[in-house]
């Protein structure tokens, strides 16, 4: 019977072992993750400001008034200056 009870509370040790260290990881791997999922939203930004700046210098190339020039103009040096500080958040960990 003592056999018994010893060998119930290690295999009960055993697994609670083996929870703590699964939470462990599990955490560890959450934790890198969400890491992950800023630098993906930063190039989805990027991606999108991208557009924005082709789009703007398209307009800006086909313009038939100076109203259309200096407004697409204003557009695209904006999204280029948030591209650049994106770009520069993911190149040196922003």
């Amino acid at each position: 019977m003592k056999n018994l009870n010893r060998s119930y509370i290690i295999a009960l040790l055993l697994i609670a072992v083996v929870i703590a260290v699964g939470q462990l990881l599990s955490q560890s791997i959450i934790s890198k993750s969400k890491e992950d999922a800023r630098i993906i939203n930063i190039s989805g930004r990027q991606r999108m400001l991208s557009q924005k700046i082709s789009k703007a210098s398209l307009i800006m190339f086909m313009s038939n008034s100076q109203k259309q020039f200096d407004k697409s103009k204003k557009e695209l040096t904006e999204a280029i200056k948030i591209w650049s500080t994106s770009n520069n958040a993911l190149q040196y960990g922003d």
